[in-house]
Formats: structure tokens, C-alpha cells, sequence
């Protein structure tokens, strides 16, 4: 895998990802957002319902957009990530990958969310590529390029939370970012709760990230990131979309609320031994405890 991130691939599945033997999740309400429930019956061939298309799953696009080699289980080992080329804010040089801040090599110049498409628009782009941007449909089926299309798409127009609804850009901060105000940081506690501590423990510490970083030191780190696995989930892991909502703005409050609460050192501790963010880290302003 060729990653500007320092984790290795098999990181991010115990990142934020249940492992098989993991406790399932707990049922969430119904929602246009919320992820298929596994255990839905299926359709009978030939029923009323055999022959109506599954509405796209946009969980699943931003997983296609942050590893589609891992959700699709594509062998494709020197495949470019989306996320690569545009950044987990979808800005490309414009964003947090960009030459003012992290400075990412072989970033792109394309700032998705500067001019929205349609979403056949941008399906035809992504099946046939570019000048950068080799063509995914040699590789990805018809619904799973609708998918890839349909999250960008929602992200464009704001029905899915972008970048701005969790972090700002920094040149001075660690990482070049730090998270907003406006957190409902109890209410984010109580999110993880029911959302993320059947698998991360309830201090964050059950599943260590690369065996040597908690949940809540990862977050404090990498937000700008993380922001994203919460919202969609992980490819190719047993982690899906992990809360459901109704709108954009409940969308928002729920990630938020957890980043920001995970940015309470005591409460979602490092592991014995591993260094921390430091007292007056920038990343999580006011919300680091």
C-alpha cells in the first residue's frame, strides 16, 4: 500500500472497527443515513420487490473513498486512494494535504468541493478517470461507483457533514488543524457510549491502535481524520456507519460530541507508557481536559 498516512492498512481495521468476536452494535433507529440492518429478510426472486434498485448506501461511498480497494476487496496493491489524491476534507491542494499544510506529495489540484456535479456526472468521471485519476470502473461495479458518487455528491451539496463541521485549518497547530467550538461534549460522551465503547472499551483502550495507541490519543492527534471514520466507518472491516441520524445538523452534533469528548485525557486515557498530546495542545482547544 502506498499511504501518506504513517498507519499501515491492517491499523485502521482495529482503529475503528469491531472485530469479528466484538459485540454486535446495538440496533439504531430507523434513518435515511443509518447502515442496512444485517439481519434485514430478503427479497424473494420474482416478489413485488425483487426488481427495485437498493437505494446507494453513501456509508459505503466514503468508505469506497477512503480505501475502495479494501471495501470492494479489489487486489490492487499500487492503487490510488481518494483520499490520497483529495484529502479526508475532499480539498485536495486547497485542504489539509495541501503545500500550506501537511504538504502531501502527489495531492491533487482538484478541490471537490469548490464546484458540485451531478451524480451521473460524476460517476462517468470516476468509471473513466483522468489525467490523474486512473479509471475506476476496470475495477468497481456499477453500484459501487454509484455509491463512491453519491457520497461525494451529498458531501457537495451538504446533506452529508463536510470538513468545516468539525475542524479548521491551522498552520501553526500540530497537524495543521483544530477542532471547532460548540460541542456538546456531555452529549458526545453519552453518543460514544452507545455508538463506539462496545468495541473501543469504555475508556478507548480495549482495541490499541498499532499496539501502541489508545482511541482517545489518536483522536486527540489526528481528528482531522478521524472525523471521517466515525461518519462512514472503515473499509473492509466489520465497521460500518455507527450512528444514524435524520438530517446533516444531527449528523454533525453526534461526530462532534465524540471527537470533543475524546479529547478528555482522564476519561479516554493514553495507554500505560505512550506519550499524549501535551497540556494547551491546540488540536482540541477548549474541549482538552
Amino acid at each position: 500500500m502506498k499511504s501518506s498516512s504513517p498507519f499501515v492498512a491492517p491499523l485502521f481495521v482495529v482503529l475503528l472497527a469491531c472485530s469479528p468476536a466484538s459485540p454486535a452494535a446495538p440496533t439504531a433507529p430507523s434513518s435515511p443515513h443509518a447502515a442496512p440492518t444485517p439481519e434485514a429478510a430478503p427479497v424473494l426472486e420474482g416478489s413485488a420487490d425483487s426488481t427495485r434498485p437498493a437505494e446507494p448506501d453513501d456509508a459505503r461511498g466514503g468508505r469506497l473513498y477512503d480505501r475502495w480497494t479494501g471495501e470492494a476487496e479489489v487486489d490492487a496493491p499500487d492503487a490510488i486512494r481518494l483520499k490520497n489524491l483529495y484529502g479526508w476534507d475532499l480539498r485536495g491542494a486547497e485542504g489539509i494535504y495541501g503545500p500550506e499544510y501537511q504538504n502531501k506529495s502527489g495531492v491533487s489540484a482538484r478541490n471537490l468541493l469548490a464546484a458540485p456535479q451531478p451524480e451521473d456526472a460524476l460517476v462517468a468521471w470516476l468509471s473513466a478517470g483522468d489525467e490523474e485519476l486512473p479509471g475506476l470502473g476496470a475495477h468497481l461495479d456499477d453500484a459501487a461507483l454509484r455509491e463512491l458518487a453519491v457520497f461525494i455528491a451529498m458531501t457537495q451539496r451538504g446533506e452529508l457533514p463536510g470538513p468545516d463541521a468539525f475542524f479548521r485549518l491551522s498552520k501553526d497547530a500540530p497537524k495543521n488543524y483544530e477542532l471547532v467550538s460548540g460541542a456538546d461534549v456531555a452529549a458526545g460522551r453519552t453518543t460514544y457510549g452507545a455508538a463506539c465503547a462496545h468495541c473501543h472499551g469504555s475508556d478507548g483502550t480495549t482495541i490499541p491502535i498499532d499496539e501502541t495507541l489508545s482511541l482517545g490519543a489518536f483522536m486527540r492527534g489526528k481528528a482531522y481524520e478521524g472525523w471521517f471514520k466515525v461518519l462512514h466507518g472503515h473499509p473492509g472491516s466489520p465497521m460500518g456507519r455507527e450512528i444514524a441520524f435524520d438530517s446533516p445538523q444531527e449528523a454533525t452534533t453526534k461526530t462532534l460530541g465524540i471527537l470533543a469528548a475524546l479529547c478528555d485525557r482522564d476519561a479516554y486515557p493514553a495507554l500505560e507508557g505512550q506519550a499524549d498530546v501535551a497540556d494547551g495542545d491546540p488540536r482540541c482547544g477548549a474541549y482538552l481536559k
